[in-house]
């Protein structure tokens, strides 16, 4: 009986120091999420103390473990809704297939990537990188995610 209770008292803290319940989750930063990435469900959430070069972070900070139907993702949410997009880590599901992207879809991956370049690439000046087109048609998201790669490893710092 007294392992029953002592192993009750130290659940808690075999959840770990950060975990946080998803209902406990201010709204903003539930909505942030939503908007960024329609039907995400979140499937674990702590609190991220530390930024680059282990700094602590001047705002509260969530991690967020989620997943879409093709991928399952990390994002580091500000409370007040801030997505912070340059921390986020994307990691293909095991044992799902390639999607199949339409030439809209890489469109629109593109001209994101080009804004994101142009906002915080610092090298993006040095050489002369031209980003691909869209196709024709449309392409696994692995074809393009090796195309942009390529790309990326032109640059100075890729």
């Amino acid at each position: 009986m007294t392992r029953l209770l002592l192993a009750l008292l130290l659940l808690p803290l075999a959840a770990g120091a950060g975990d946080i319940p998803v209902e406990k989750l201010p709204r903003k930063v539930r909505d942030a999420l939503e908007k960024r990435f329609p039907g995400a469900q979140i499937v674990e959430a702590d609190i991220d103390k530390f930024g680059a070069g282990n700094r602590p972070r001047k705002e509260l900070t969530y991690e967020l473990t989620c997943t879409l139907p093709d991928r399952e993702i990390e994002v580091l949410v500000t409370a007040d809704g801030n997505v912070l997009d340059e921390e986020m880590k994307v990691t293909p599901l095991r044992g799902q297939t390639d999607i199949q992207l339409s030439r809209d879809d890489v469109r629109e991956d593109l001209a994101f990537l080009r804004k994101s370049l142009e906002e915080r690439f610092a090298y993006l000046d040095y050489g002369r990188v031209d980003l691909p087109t869209a196709p024709k048609r449309g392409m696994p998201r692995s074809d393009f995610a090796l195309e942009v790669q390529k790309v990326m490893a032109r640059f100075i710092d890729g």
